[in-house]
């Protein structure tokens, strides 16, 4: 991996957002709380946020693959219950809901707000997320501090959830009829690897890895010549913003 002191003039910036702009992690760890705060103290996962979001994250993933059109909401939901179940926990309906109402209150990562307005003066920008149009805008709203992207492009939208190759075709496409913005011209900006890097990677769409957090979500390593960013400031800079 390499962090280029320069990034080519591209037009348009395509963001990940939960995970690379916004503290998914955290925010997710704050949601599970009434289920980890119950775990008996010989529990793996008790004290253990990383075995504690891989197992979220297992539920999470074979709900996106199952269900492509569920509403985030409804799957957060489901992984919730789903894990409760594991643990051999009751939870009810309203307790596994309050994940969805969390996210509004999920943090921004602290470079996030100044770096996307650096990158917004001197490039079009692009949300392209899991999450539902309702939750993205009470985000905005909040953690982002209204910044205004370019374009939207939900799981909600495209009737899949990335990593499936469809809601980059979606990008692409859209991108070009909404924005004018040739393949090219794009640069796909994320912290996942398996959701996102390795899509982007597979049809050609250029991309950087910004790291976030003690885990990547995947085998960085085997991406031989992936262009890796420490923070978004970084990204900025390399980006002449």
């Amino acid at each position: 991996m390499s962090s280029p002191a320069s990034l080519p003039p591209y037009k348009a910036l395509s963001f990940d957002i939960y995970g690379t702009l916004i503290d998914w992690e955290t925010g997710i760890l704050s949601s599970l709380d009434p289920l980890t705060s119950r775990l008996p103290a010989s529990h793996p996962c008790k004290d253990s946020p990383s075995g504690t979001i891989a197992a979220f994250a297992k539920h999470e993933h074979a709900l996106m693959r199952a269900h492509p059109t569920m509403l985030y909401d409804e799957l957060l939901q489901r992984a919730y219950l789903a894990l409760a179940a594991e643990w051999c926990l009751d939870a009810s309906e309203h307790e596994a809901a309050g994940t969805a109402r969390s996210i509004p209150s999920w943090a921004a990562f602290p470079d996030t707000v100044a770096a996307v307005r650096a990158l917004g003066r001197k490039h079009k920008l692009v949300a392209l997320s899991n999450i539902t149009r309702a939750s993205f805008a009470k985000t905005v709203a909040g953690p982002l501090q209204g910044f205004a992207f370019d374009a939207v492009y939900t799981a909600e939208d495209i009737g899949s959830y990335k990593p499936d190759r469809r809601n980059f075709e979606y990008l692409l496409e859209h991108v070009r009829r909404d924005l004018g913005v040739q393949k090219g011209e794009l640069l796909h900006v994320a912290h996942g690897v398996e959701s996102d890097q390795v899509p982007a990677e597979e049809l050609g769409i250029a991309h950087v890895w910004v790291r976030r957090g003690k885990d990547n979500w995947g085998d960085v390593k085997k991406m031989e010549g992936l262009r890796e960013f420490e923070t978004l400031q970084e990204v900025a800079k390399a980006a002449g913003a």
